[in-house]
């Protein structure tokens, strides 16, 4: 950049000797430098945002031009400016556009831009009086600002250099602080709650502590009053999330006293509810086997008293039926009468008496068909007629007291 600046520099000087050799007076071409007085040179440099991105810096050269006797020169023989540009081009500025101040001085003018760094520079300047006899000490001069300028762009160059190297060191260190920091996090694993809470403060991570069944015990070790057993609580978990934030739970070898007592009465209950349900499930089961089981008089006394009874008004055959209602009884009997039952050609109503009829209460099949009603086991008769004697299973229907009758439904019937 300091290059380009000299060559910059150095061509203003160029231009001025040019300027020099080629003005006029008012009248007649002005032939050597001698003619020509130039005052208020001044190079300026600034810089600015580039539209597309980029810094850029502007270059002026300004300065009045007039011959000896204090007249401007002559606007037709306006000499060019010429310097070099960033690239190395020739790069002219036409005097003759530019503006006469009343007939008294030319002002010179030339602005280009061209990058110089990605990075902001502050305005630099300096001007002098420019005329024939002055020329070599303005030239000094002129060199002397020069290096003024490359030298503030060096110390700019080397501060930026500076500046890029102490952040990059410090977004390293800030990165090894991190990477140290993570680790020692992940390092608490088998170390107490107490210990991980102060390396998680230590790392300026947000954290949280939850026992082994879940439940959040972060209060209880922030707490140093606390005087439960969850200080010293071993870590046996470490989850680190970097998410919007540095944060890790941590899991421990613990229980909450609470929760703890809560689980173990939801235990309990659920124990003697499934106790419960076990001993109503077997009941239930045990009902209903009872239920399915065949009665007959070696199982059952009360069916053994039934079919002894010699009443057949006697009460205890009302409170069997409503005992054993539905209930499957077995037993052997004799057929009293057997009828159509309302006139049907093969409905009957068939009544009967246990054993051989010498004693017990009247039992009756009523609307039964003959054949399928009776589920008949082995031959069947031909006939159902009084006298017949069968063996049977029956269940329990209803008892009539009026008629003094146990009604009951054929569930297996054969001929004994």
């Amino acid at each position: 950049m300091s290059k380009r600046l000299l060559t910059l520099f150095f061509a203003a000087i160029f231009c001025v000797c040019l300027l020099a050799a080629c003005g006029t007076n008012s009248n007649e071409p002005v032939e050597e430098t001698s003619d020509l007085v130039f005052s208020d040179v001044k190079v300026e440099c600034s810089n600015r945002d580039g539209f597309f991105g980029g810094r850029y810096a502007n270059f002026t050269v300004t300065g009045s031009v007039t011959n000896k006797s204090g007249s401007p020169v002559n606007e037709d023989n306006m000499p060019k400016l010429i310097t070099a540009g960033d690239g190395g081009e020739e790069i002219k500025a036409d005097l003759s556009q530019d503006k006469l101040l009343d007939g008294e001085t030319c002002d010179i003018s030339y602005e280009h831009e061209f990058d110089i760094t990605h990075d902001a520079l502050p305005t630099l300047s300096f001007s002098c009086k420019l005329s024939t006899e002055g020329l070599e000490d303005a030239e000094k001069e002129l060199n002397s600002g020069l290096g003024e300028v490359a030298d503030g762009y060096a110390s700019k160059d080397a501060e930026r250099e500076a500046e890029k190297k102490a952040a990059e060191e410090k977004e390293q260190q800030e990165k090894e602080a991190a990477e140290q920091a993570k680790k020692a996090i992940e390092d608490c694993k088998g170390k107490t709650a107490d210990e991980g809470l102060k390396a998680a403060k230590d790392a300026n991570y947000s954290a949280s502590f939850e026992d082994k069944d879940g439940v959040d015990v972060t209060d209880d070790v922030e707490d140093a009053s606390n005087k439960s057993d969850v200080h010293k609580a071993k870590i046996t978990e470490v989850e680190v999330t970097n998410f919007l934030g540095d944060y890790v739970t941590f899991t421990l070898d613990y229980e909450d006293p609470e929760a703890k007592k809560a689980r173990e009465e939801e235990a309990k209950a659920k124990e003697e509810a499934e106790a419960k349900a076990k001993e109503e499930a077997e009941a239930e089961a045990k009902r209903k086997e009872e239920e399915s089981k065949v009665l007959t008089v070696d199982n059952c006394e009360d069916l053994a008293k039934l079919l002894g009874v010699s009443d057949q008004g006697d009460p205890f055959i009302g409170e069997f039926a409503e005992k054993y209602d539905g209930r499957k009884i077995e037993f052997d009997a004799i057929v009293l009468d057997a009828q159509s039952h309302n006139g049907a050609n093969k409905r009957l109503d068939i009544l009967l008496m246990p054993g051989d009829g010498a004693r017990g209460p009247y039992l009756k099949f009523e609307d039964v068909n003959a054949g399928y009603d009776m589920h008949w086991n082995g031959n069947r008769p031909d006939n159902i007629t009084a006298d017949l004697k069968l063996h049977c299973v029956a269940e329990v229907v209803k008892y009539n007291d009026n008629q003094q009758i146990l009604f009951l439904d054929p569930v297996e019937t054969s001929v004994r």
